[in-house]
């Protein structure tokens, strides 16, 4: 029994350190997932949340680029259309890791 609270303790300290995963940008990308393993990042002092920015490039690659948020994005939640080097994509806002 005491194992098992340890181990839940354990598990929800984890679980909020768990800020953002970040790849950076990627220009380029084959599909709409970051290329290579993400990495988990802290998003302190602000804590604003996560955002993932996608668009379809006219090759059939992809702009991909997943990083804390910023005071400048839209904080409102959810996805929103935006334009981001000239093409259409998406921008989502989550205040969990994604």
């Amino acid at each position: 029994m005491l194992l098992q609270l340890v181990l839940l303790f354990g598990l929800l300290t984890a679980a909020e350190s768990l800020d953002c995963f970040s790849c950076g940008v990627f220009l380029t990308a084959p599909s709409q997932e970051c290329r290579g393993s993400p990495l988990n990042v802290t998003c302190h002092p602000d804590n604003l949340g996560c955002v993932k920015i996608t668009a379809p490039n006219t090759d059939g690659t992809f702009y991909v680029e997943k990083r804390c948020a910023e005071k400048e994005d839209d904080l409102d939640g959810g996805c929103s259309k935006i334009t981001i080097r000239g093409l259409i994509g998406e921008h989502c806002f989550t205040a969990y890791a994604m």
